[in-house]
């Protein structure tokens, strides 16, 4: 904390935090003045970010506390350390671990295959994103992984990986921590700590890309030409046939996708509306092929008209209780190709798609494709995935549960390691 109050980082820090602070007060204070009770008043003293809610003098709070707990909806399920889901012929264990990455990093192992999927607790080939990391505890994380029964590890950024790749990347952070705070003790010049920093990354073995410094254009083109992804989150969202899940042609389909979204088309941002149309195009293409029902979203955003593209696939049986919506963005960050960040997710949502419709659920399920989910937008009302949600509540439909799908793979195509792919 010392070394990181002498860079000018501490009060680029507080200026973005102090805005995303004033934001949430101000959403929180619109949402309590339309959903609370009539007659609610509420005001925000100085000195802090907090709000003074007064509720009207005939309302019994714990009434009001009692009823709000009947509209929430609970996790089905839950686990505290460890618990382990038998699937039938597979056993998965799913390991809460300390923080590494960040607080919330889960493991899931599936013992009898030795394979660990890591997500980014493991980094190959890669500058871990240290943002919400405690280095410390990681390299503890990484301990406890080298003594468990594993040969291959699916990670969220790399390659597959071996418990080589775990020792290389502790030895990674402990020596980038330890330069890191040596350069914060000797200078306060937050440009002159970057460069060295970057020194190391770009001197590193396996020359590791910086996701602090960027990646280039040749990078993100090499990305996706070999897919990893969790076939078992297919199988249990999709109940999909033996016949219908075919791994080559899953496979194929990912990699077209991908390759079709980071490369032919390129940056997909807020400021790219000929590359968002033609993206837009090939999902509603796509999902016509399934035999979708499909539609377009358009609303409006600075004077241009974006899209959001929706594939319902009708279910077995009549849900009284709501339908599932699965979504994920197809547009990127400025001066990104977007490969995992998202063409992998719409990838993905396509996949999920044509696999429900061999194999439809009871439930009725609505796929998204979202745009305008990043920076500038991302955290407004203008997103795209806030607009299809309050379209949802005008249209009084009920949502059974919602999951996104995001930047869910990430494989370097190098010459180096042409032969060792599968």
């Amino acid at each position: 904390m010392q070394a990181f109050l002498k860079t000018r980082g501490y009060d680029h820090h507080l200026r973005k935090i102090r805005s995303i602070y004033a934001r949430n007060i101000s959403l929180m204070s619109e949402a309590v003045m339309k959903y609370f009770p009539e007659g609610t008043k509420v005001s925000r003293p100085s000195g802090g970010h907090v709000l003074w809610i007064e509720m009207p003098e005939d309302i019994d709070s714990l009434d009001l506390y009692e009823k709000s707990l009947k509209r929430i909806a609970y996790p089905a399920l839950a686990f505290t350390d460890r618990m382990e889901i038998d699937l039938g012929d597979q056993k998965v264990e799913l390991i809460y671990i300390r923080p590494s990455h960040t607080d919330g990093s889960i493991l899931v192992y599936l013992p009898e295959k030795k394979v660990l999927f890591a997500g980014d607790i493991l980094f190959t080939n890669y500058h871990p994103f240290l943002g919400e990391g405690n280095i410390e505890e990681w390299v503890k994380v990484l301990d406890y992984i080298m003594t468990m029964d594993v040969e291959k590890i699916i990670l969220g950024h790399g390659p597959i990986s071996t418990k080589k790749d775990i020792e290389e990347m502790k030895d990674y952070l402990i020596a980038f921590d330890k330069k890191a705070r040596e350069l914060a003790a000797k200078s306060d010049n937050a440009e002159h700590i970057a460069s060295e920093i970057k020194k190391i990354a770009a001197s590193e073995t396996r020359r590791r890309r910086a996701y602090t410094l960027g990646y280039s254009d040749e990078v993100y083109k090499k990305i996706a030409m070999t897919v990893y992804i969790l076939p078992m989150l297919l199988i249990l969202l999709t109940s999909a046939t033996s016949e219908a899940f075919e791994m080559d042609k899953l496979k194929q389909n990912l990699i077209l996708t991908i390759k079709y979204l980071s490369h032919d088309i390129g940056q997909r941002s807020y400021l790219d509306m000929e590359k968002l149309n033609r993206t837009a195009d090939y999902i509603e293409d796509r999902f016509h092929s399934y035999g979708c029902n499909v539609k377009r979203q358009p609303f409006n955003y600075r004077g241009s008209t974006y899209y959001n593209i929706i594939c319902e696939i009708k279910g077995t049986k009549e849900s009284k209780d709501g339908i599932l919506v699965v979504g994920a963005h197809y547009d990127t960050v400025i001066d990104t190709p977007g490969a995992d960040d998202n063409a992998s997710g719409v990838a993905g949502l396509l996949e999920l798609a044509r696999l429900t419709v061999l194999k439809p659920l009871q439930r009725t399920v609505r796929f998204v494709a979202f745009t305008l989910e990043e920076p500038p937008i991302f955290m407004t009302k203008n997103m795209g995935s806030y607009i299809y949600a309050n379209s949802l509540k005008d249209e009084r439909i009920k949502v059974y549960g919602f999951t996104r799908i995001r930047a869910i793979l990430l494989h370097l195509w190098e010459t180096s390691h042409q032969g060792h792919l599968p």
